[in-house]
């Protein structure tokens, strides 16, 4: 099961919780609900991945888990396996940043206050843009308008604010 850790870093700065962080060239371009969406496909395709990975190490075909976005977001062979890859890579660098997280956690760290938790929510986010441009530039921007669309239509993610206290 995919821990919280990551998706809580990141709903804090949407929440307000922290103060905005001033715009730098290295910064995302894109809202933080688009990064939300994109963590969610590639959450949603390695997921599968994994899956279609636990049936065949039982004799059992996962074909259909492996070919579902692209059947479901209409997608060619060759831009499911670019996003197969770009999605792996994601989920390498989740992997290290959430590891991290749990790290400063353990060594005392705390949400807002702590400076480096906020470093590695911002490094996530910007994870997650450099991702989407890749996707971008393998797709092209007719083909990536379809799976945005798909994205989008396919996501269920929700920015909440916190509680008034």
């Amino acid at each position: 099961m995919r821990s919280l850790m990551p998706a809580l870093l990141l709903a804090a700065l949407l929440g307000g919780a922290l103060p905005a962080p001033s715009k730098t060239p290295s910064q995302s371009a894109y809202p933080d609900s688009r990064l939300l969406v994109y963590d969610a496909l590639f959450f949603r395709v390695t997921w599968l991945e994994g899956q279609a990975n636990k049936l065949a190490s039982q004799g059992k075909s996962g074909a259909f888990m492996r070919s579902a976005i692209r059947q479901q977001a209409g997608l060619t062979t060759q831009e499911e396996a670019s996003l197969k890859a770009i999605a792996a890579d994601w989920q390498t660098k989740e992997s290290a940043i959430e590891t991290a997280s749990k790290s400063l956690i353990a060594a005392g760290a705390r949400g807002p206050t702590s400076g480096p938790l906020r470093n590695l929510a911002q490094q996530r986010k910007q994870m997650i843009a450099d991702h989407i441009n890749q996707i971008q530039a393998a797709f092209g921007p007719a083909r990536f308008a379809v799976l945005d669309g798909y994205a989008t239509s396919t996501a269920n993610v929700q920015a909440r604010r916190p509680p008034a206290k």
